[in-house]
C-alpha cells in the first residue's frame, strides 16, 4: 500500500478564496514594482484591500461560529441513469447545487479535518476513498493479491461485494458528532459541522420548474464538499467487525470481503459470521445493505464443475457470479495500463 507525507496542518480559518486574494495582492504588488505607475498603484491598493477583507470575512464566520441559512439550501436536479428506466423515480440521480461561498468554506473545514483524521491514525487502513496517495488500484490490488495467493495454495476463495441502499441519506447525523467528540474535537470545528449538518432545505428543480421547499431530517448533504470527510468517519468501523479469517476493503461505501481456504464449507461459515456482524454494526447505524445489488464472486484454480457458495443476507440466497479462474483471473485484472500509468512520469525508468 502506498504511503505519503501529510500535509502541512492549514490555518483554521483559510480557505481557497483567501489564497487567491493573497496571490493577485503578491501579483499587483510584482507588476507595480516593475513598472511604477499610478494605474498599477491604484490596482495593487484594490488587490491588497480585497485580500484583507476575505481574510477578516474567513475569520469572523470561523470565530462568532456563525452559519448564514443561504449555506444550509440547496437545489436537487435528477439525472437519469444510463440504460435505465426514466419513469421510474429510483432511477434518477440528484445533483445538488449549493452555496459557492459554503463550498469554499467546507474545503477549509475539510483539510483541517482530514489533515487531524490522518494525523491520529483514525482511518482505517483498508480505507481508500479520497485519501492522499490513495486510489481503487490499492483495493484491486490487494485482492488481486489475495486471489493469487489462493491459487498457489491450490484454494478456493470467495468474495463479496456489499451495497448500502442511500448510503449518503441514512448516515446518521448525531453518530457523526458522538465519533468526533470521542476522538477529543472541541471548539469551532464540531460547532461548523453540527451547525453544516441541521436545518437542510432543498428543492428539486425540473426544467424552469422549483418544487415546494422539504427538509432533510437525516443523512449528510447531496454536494457538499464535506459530507464525504464525515461519511467515511462514520462508515470507518465496519471493518472491525470482520473476523480475522477475512479480508476487506472499503472505497467510501463500497465494501468488499474475502475469505480463503481449501473447504468450501469453511468459507460459508466464516463469511456468514462476518455477515451477521455486518448486518448487526449497519442496523445499529442506521445503514441498510442492498439484497439486489449485493453479489459473492467465486475465485477457484481447480478446472471441474464446482458448486456455487451458499452464503445469505438476511434471509436471502446471494447470487454467485460464476467461477473464476486464473486463466479468466488475468483477462479481468489487466493492470499493465496502470503500471504503465505510473511509470510513465518517472524520467528514472527506462522508456521503450
Amino acid at each position: 500500500m502506498t504511503q505519503g507525507k501529510l500535509p502541512k496542518s492549514p490555518k483554521p480559518w483559510w480557505n481557497h478564496d483567501c489564497s487567491r486574494a493573497e496571490k493577485q495582492k503578491k501579483r499587483a504588488w510584482g507588476i507595480f514594482r516593475r513598472y511604477p505607475t499610478e494605474a498599477n498603484l491604484i490596482e495593487f491598493k484594490r488587490a491588497r484591500s480585497q485580500a484583507r477583507r476575505i481574510r477578516r470575512e474567513s475569520q469572523r464566520i470561523w470565530n462568532e461560529k456563525v452559519f448564514p441559512t443561504s449555506w444550509q439550501r440547496a437545489i436537487v436536479i435528477p439525472i437519469a441513469k444510463p440504460g435505465k428506466d426514466p419513469q421510474d423515480a429510483g432511477n434518477y440521480r440528484p445533483v445538488a447545487l449549493t452555496s459557492c461561498l459554503c463550498k469554499l468554506m467546507e474545503r477549509m473545514v475539510n483539510a483541517r479535518l482530514v489533515y487531524c483524521l490522518e494525523e491520529k491514525g483514525t482511518f482505517s487502513p483498508f480505507q481508500s476513498g479520497f485519501r492522499h496517495h490513495r486510489s481503487t488500484i490499492d483495493n484491486i490490488l490487494l485482492l488481486e493479491t489475495s486471489i493469487r495467493e489462493a491459487f498457489v495454495r491450490n484454494q478456493h476463495l470467495v468474495s463479496i461485494f456489499f451495497d448500502m441502499e442511500k448510503a449518503y441519506d441514512r448516515t446518521w447525523r448525531y453518530g457523526i458528532l458522538k465519533d468526533l467528540y470521542h476522538l477529543g474535537f472541541r471548539g469551532n470545528l464540531p460547532v461548523f459541522i453540527q451547525n453544516f449538518l441541521k436545518t437542510r432545505v432543498f428543492q428539486v428543480r425540473v426544467g424552469s420548474t422549483l418544487s415546494r421547499d422539504f427538509y432533510q431530517r437525516e443523512g449528510v448533504p447531496q454536494g457538499s464538499v464535506l459530507s464525504v470527510v464525515l461519511f467515511i468517519l462514520k462508515i470507518n468501523d465496519i471493518v472491525k467487525q470482520l473476523p480475522l479469517t477475512v479480508k476487506g476493503t472499503l472505497f467510501v461505501d463500497d465494501f468488499q470481503i474475502s475469505c480463503s481456504s481449501a473447504n468450501m464449507s469453511t468459507i460459508e461459515r466464516q463469511l456468514q459470521i462476518a455477515i451477521r456482524k455486518i448486518t448487526d454494526w449497519t442496523n445499529s447505524n442506521g445503514f441498510v445493505i442492498s439484497n439486489q445489488k449485493t453479489i459473492c464472486m467465486h475465485f477457484c484454480r481447480k478446472r471441474g464443475l464446482h458448486p456455487d457458495p451458499e452464503i445469505t443476507l438476511n434471509g436471502v440466497a446471494l447470487p454467485a457470479r460464476g467461477v473464476y479462474t486464473v486463466f479468466t483471473l488475468l483477462k479481468v485484472l489487466k493492470l499493465e495500463h496502470f503500471v504503465v500509468m505510473k511509470c510513465s512520469g518517472d524520467p528514472n525508468l527506462p522508456q521503450e
